[in-house]
């Protein structure tokens, strides 16, 4: 067992539950039925004041705007019985926040998935399936470690962990501290929303690295075939 093989196994593992993770979380976080599924369980449309079909392209023009499908956030709608703009300035400036971050995450994704692509196909080339499933499991139980620790973080105190996690990401400004008087943001999506939303990505990830699990174990039957 090279120290080569050894290193590409724990590179592969790495980049393969980094990848898996991020494209679980950008497939969650723009999941159109997710959004009406929790919209409609906390009445936001009635809570701020809009029809739930002006709501929906509220929403569009939202997440199209992470996605650079619509290049800014312009919308309007009636909302009490008055027409108005949705987002103010301090709402917008925070979306291109998060939206550079959304566009950091899909590079660091797409990286990771080409090296995980390219580790695999280096050590099943070399019929390495037991270093594939040995690496696995060690890298399985860092990550383990983070995920059972943010798990119980969301668990034990959401609100904290929710603050945490914007004064990590987005440590320039404080854009992200919205008022619910004042932004619909903040109303559109609230932490209960948000809270769904990192449980929902934390129990498939669990399933997924599962899988994996499994799967990697399957396959060192072939070391020696």
């Amino acid at each position: 067992m090279s120290r080569l093989n050894k290193f590409t196994g724990i590179l592969f593992s790495f980049c393969l539950i980094v990848a898996s993770l991020l494209t679980i979380v950008d497939y969650n976080c723009f999941d159109r039925r997710f959004y009406s599924a929790q919209q409609d369980k906390y009445q936001i449309a009635a809570n701020i004041g809009v029809s739930q079909s002006e709501l929906d392209k509220i929403t569009d023009v939202l997440l199209g705007y992470l996605q650079h499908e619509n290049n800014d956030m312009y919308v309007e709608a009636k909302v009490k019985g008055q027409t108005r703009e949705i987002f103010n300035q301090r709402e917008k400036d925070h979306m291109i926040d998060v939206r550079n971050l959304y566009d950091g995450a899909i590079m660091i994704r797409n990286v990771c998935a080409i090296t995980a692509l390219i580790s695999l196909v280096y050590l099943i080339s070399r019929k390495s399936f037991n270093i594939i499933s040995q690496s696995y499991n060690k890298t399985l139980i860092f990550f383990g470690m983070i995920f059972l620790f943010i798990g119980l973080f969301c668990l034990i105190d959401f609100n904290m962990f929710w603050t945490y996690f914007h004064e990590v990401f987005f440590p320039m400004n404080d854009l992200w501290l919205l008022d619910p008087r004042t932004d619909i943001l903040i109303n559109i999506v609230p932490e209960e929303f948000f809270f769904a939303l990192v449980t929902r990505i934390i129990v498939i990830v669990a399933i997924a690295v599962i899988i994996y699990y499994l799967l990697f174990r399957y396959l060192r039957r072939y070391e020696n075939a």
